[in-house]
């Protein structure tokens, strides 16, 4: 449901708020788009190991384009999460948090639909990735801050 809706009233919202020029944050999205595109590069060469059966080359081939994906979400997210409400605070703080959680999920759960589920790994790595960004969403608007250090 945050996934069709989240976006819409968060725009609204914005909008109503007047602050409209807090919707071009979403444009960096364009740049994961070439970044997804990377682990491409593997499928020749991994289908090539996996038709001489060499069974370690093929792992350590899928081992890293997965890492990959797990590392790009989750630097996605955490990034997308910072530029969306590193200066903003009060009413704000609310519209901001869901517009950003539409913009750093919406091309992994694209990617998913886009799969139809045939990658069992990158269904919960994006599950697992929706679920810790609503949390930490629902955390920073309670007021927890998520500094490791506290500054004196």
């Amino acid at each position: 449901m945050l996934n069709l809706f989240g976006w819409l009233t968060a725009v609204i919202w914005l909008l109503i708020a007047g602050r409209w020029k807090s919707l071009f944050l979403s444009v960096p999205t364009l740049l994961l788009g070439f970044l997804i595109l990377i682990p491409i590069f593997f499928l020749p060469s991994l289908s090539f190991f996996e038709k001489k059966e060499n069974r370690k080359v093929t792992m350590i081939l899928s081992s890293i384009s997965l890492f990959y994906t797990i590392f790009l979400i989750t630097v996605w997210c955490l990034w997308v999460l910072h530029l969306f409400t590193k200066n903003d605070s009060g009413h704000i703080l609310i519209p901001l948090s869901l517009l950003s959680y539409s913009v750093a999920m919406a091309p992994w759960v694209d990617r998913m639909q886009k799969d139809s589920l045939k990658n069992e790994f990158e269904f919960i790595s994006i599950l697992s990735a929706q679920f810790a960004y609503l949390i930490s969403i629902i955390l920073l608007n309670i007021g927890l801050s998520f500094s490791i250090v506290k500054s004196v």
